[in-house]
């Protein structure tokens, strides 16, 4: 471990039906910012501030994880809705836990308006998710924050 800073994550690989975080898309420091991808079983440490890898050879080209980009679902700007058809909000980010890469929430948002106002609310998930056209729908919901 030297300290040196690979890139800066860009955006999140993760499996919305399993519910669990896969890896980072990340953009070197470069003039020409290349997307490269770290997965997750590489990953020794997530912070607030990094994601720490034990050596850079665990940062791989995105072409090289093709078939797991294809198979993943950015859930971002889809409408949560219970199963017995309540609707929750838009889906605006996702809680993570750090530890385990689980998605055990959403952070949802009602509309600019609301999210000034209000501030937006998270809902912690368990249990299935599918997910129909742009609306992500959940069998059981933890509870909701505000």
């Amino acid at each position: 471990l030297t300290g040196e800073e690979l890139g800066e994550v860009k955006e999140l690989l993760y499996d919305s039906r399993e519910r669990r975080l896969l890896g980072f898309i990340i953009t070197d420091g470069g003039w020409v910012r290349k997307a490269k991808a770290v997965l997750l079983p590489q990953v020794r440490e997530i912070t607030d501030t990094a994601v720490v890898v034990e050596d850079r050879s665990f940062v791989r080209d995105v072409g090289e994880i093709g078939e797991l980009l294809t198979a993943t679902r950015d859930v971002k700007g889809f409408i949560l809705i219970t199963a017995d058809g309540r609707e929750l909000g838009i889906i605006q980010d996702l809680v993570i836990s750090p530890a385990s890469g689980i998605i055990e929430g959403y952070e949802l948002s009602d509309g600019v308006i609301d999210d000034l106002l209000k501030g937006r609310t998270t809902v912690n998930i368990s249990g299935q998710v599918d997910i129909i056209g742009e609306q992500v729908i959940v069998t059981d919901t933890k509870g909701e924050e505000g």
